[in-house]
């Protein structure tokens, strides 16, 4: 077991382990934003700074997590009292 203790004190081993953490952390911090949690608690949450976090937030505007309207797929009357037309009933065998 010596040498796996060796491994891990080696720069490449903590340089990796570093970067896998920096990653993780910014997938939280996306997480949390999809949220929409402030960035003070992400920064708190994440140690990652403001400016990271803010960085992370310019980026993911271009994500479908913040839909800005219904597909056409799906679209309905925009009446308020309007609503997807009924599920036809289920047939018995």
């Amino acid at each position: 077991m010596a040498l796996l203790t060796d491994v891990r004190q080696t720069r490449v081993y903590q340089e990796a382990m570093e970067e896998g953490m920096q990653i993780a952390r910014k997938e939280i911090a996306l997480k949390l934003l999809k949220m929409g949690k402030p960035v003070k608690t992400i920064v708190a949450a994440t140690e990652l700074t403001a400016v990271q976090v803010r960085k992370l937030a310019k980026k993911s505007v271009g994500l479908t997590a913040f839909p800005s309207r219904r597909p056409s797929s799906t679209s309905y009357p925009s009446h308020p009292s309007s609503s997807p037309p009924p599920a036809p009933p289920m047939q018995q065998y």
